[in-house]
């Protein structure tokens, strides 16, 4: 009976420590999750400001001001969000085939290259991110410039 009762226990302590851990590593997750702007209905969260500050420090900021990261982040929301208002839609495709052209310039594969980002305290959405802003900015930019409403003389 005792030993009975000394397996409940450690089984119980047991399943407390797990409990424990869960909520510990969702508390931290949460943390790093907190909503610092929400910008044209998107969220930008301490997560993702840290990540794009790593990400900027890698493309040769030395260092960046939360401004700075904040810009960046809302920049590209609002680029993607212009194109989305336009029509244009930017495939999960097109972006993949862009970060394995990044990739490639960099004498690479995708996988390597999201290690190095990874590494360096960024991570694969955040390039993904910016990519994606730059061809909605791409096509947007093409799309003015066919407009005929677009009158080079003023």
């Amino acid at each position: 009976m005792r030993s009975e009762i000394a397996s409940c226990v450690r089984q119980s302590a047991f399943a407390a420590a797990i409990l424990a851990g869960a909520i510990f590593a969702a508390t931290l997750t949460a943390r790093a999750e907190e909503i610092v702007e929400i910008i044209d209905g998107q969220p930008i969260t301490t997560l993702d400001m840290e990540h794009r500050a790593k990400f900027l420090q890698m493309s040769g900021k030395k260092s960046v001001t939360r401004k700075e990261v904040i810009d960046s982040l809302t920049d590209d929301i609002l680029a993607v969000a212009e194109a989305k208002r336009y029509g244009l839609d930017i495939s999960d495709a097109r972006v993949d085939e862009s970060y394995n052209t990044v990739a490639i310039r960099m004498g690479m594969d995708a996988q390597k290259l999201t290690q190095v980002l990874v590494a360096s305290g960024a991570s694969e959405a955040t390039l993904k991110r910016r990519l994606r802003a730059q061809i909605a900015s791409t096509k947007l930019a093409r799309m003015h410039d066919k407009s005929p409403e677009r009158s080079d003389v003023k």
